[in-house]
């Protein structure tokens, strides 16, 4: 179906918009769209392989008991290391890239939330923002006086969860791999496979 263009220049696909009026809904939405980075949905499906994919190894009757609870070990052992070493590098990746990609609209939401979490009211800025070229030197020109913070926001998301793939390259090798291998041999397997009475 081709793409068309309303008169607001919102993408169409053909399909008239759905119309939610319920604002607990239309909040939740938002909420993801605007909270839920990489770094979160690493978790949520890592979180739902942990609990889905070691259930489906030990239950296939295809190969024997052993096999079973072997690539049950180390699918466990993997969605655990995976999980842990994507989502921490991903956090980190984006909230590094923030110090480098700020504009005054973010800066004012920043000193908005420390405010509100501390329980205190906002002080109004006696002064204009002094933002040091530092602080912006990741930011393209057409965003560094941007009053979009959802824009920067989607743009730090994005380009952190590209620098954490390239550091990543090299983590599967030096962490993921050997801690899974040691998890699997050390922990989860012998787990598995101890019987009343002793190990097999």
């Amino acid at each position: 179906m081709p793409i068309s263009l309303d008169t607001q220049n919102s993408i169409s696909y053909g399909a008239k918009p759905i119309k939610i009026s319920n604002k607990k809904v239309v909040n939740g939405v938002y909420w993801l769209g605007e909270n839920c980075t990489s770094a979160k949905q690493k978790l949520i499906t890592g979180g739902t392989a942990l609990m889905i994919q070691p259930a489906i190894d030990i239950n296939n009757k295809d190969v024997d008991e052993k096999t079973r609870k072997t690539s049950c070990a180390k699918t466990i052992s993997r969605a655990i290391i995976g999980t842990t070493t994507g989502v921490l590098i991903r956090e980190a990746c984006i909230k590094g890239i923030g110090a480098f990609t700020k504009t005054k609209a973010i800066v004012k939401e920043e000193i908005k939330k420390a405010a509100k979490k501390n329980g205190t009211k906002v002080k109004p800025l006696n002064k204009d923002i002094t933002l040091k070229p530092w602080q912006q030197c990741l930011l393209p020109n057409s965003m560094k006086n941007s009053q979009k913070v959802a824009e920067i926001k989607k743009y730090r998301g994005a380009l952190g969860t590209f620098a954490a793939l390239g550091i990543m390259l090299f983590t599967n090798f030096l962490i993921d791999a050997p801690v899974t291998s040691w998890l699997t041999n050390n922990v989860f397997s012998p787990m598995l496979n101890k019987e009343k009475g002793g190990n097999k």
